[in-house]
C-alpha cells in the first residue's frame, strides 16, 4: 500500500513539475515574443530577408510549443494577446532589458567616439 501511495505521489509531482515547466500559453507567448524582439535588436540585418525573419520567428515560437504550421490558430492566439495589458507589459519589459543593454553599449561607444574626435570644446561667450 505504501509503494502505491509513493508511486502516486511521485506521478502527481512529476506531472505538476512538467506542467509548471511549460508555463501558461500567455507566458509562453510573452517569452517567445521577447525572444523574437531581442533577436531583432541583436542582428542589424534581421529585416533584410523576410523569409529569414519568418523562419526565425517560427523557430522561436515552435521552441515555446506553439503549432506555427497552423496559421489560423496562430492568428487567433496573436489576436487574443495583442491588446492584453499584461502581455504588452511583459513583452515591453523583456525587450527593454535586452535592447537596453544593446542601446547602452551603442550610446557608450558613440560617446567614446565623440570624445576621441572632439579635441577642443568651444568656449561660450558670456556678457
Amino acid at each position: 500500500m505504501k509503494k502505491i501511495l509513493i508511486v502516486s505521489l511521485m506521478a502527481i509531482l512529476l506531472l505538476t513539475l512538467t506542467a509548471c515547466g511549460k508555463g501558461s500559453e500567455k507566458d509562453r507567448f510573452i517569452n517567445a515574443s521577447v525572444e523574437v524582439g531581442c533577436a531583432m535588436f541583436k542582428d542589424e540585418n534581421f529585416f533584410n530577408d523576410f523569409s529569414k525573419v519568418e523562419a526565425k520567428t517560427k523557430e522561436i515560437f515552435t521552441k515555446y510549443d506553439f503549432n506555427v504550421d497552423d496559421e489560423k490558430a496562430m492568428s487567433v492566439i496573436s489576436e487574443k494577446y495583442q491588446e492584453d495589458p499584461e502581455v504588452l507589459a511583459g513583452v515591453q519589459d523583456g525587450i527593454t532589458k535586452c535592447a537596453g543593454n544593446i542601446f547602452n553599449k551603442q550610446i557608450l561607444d558613440q560617446a567614446a567616439t565623440l570624445t576621441e574626435t572632439t579635441t577642443e570644446i568651444p568656449a561660450v561667450e558670456t556678457k
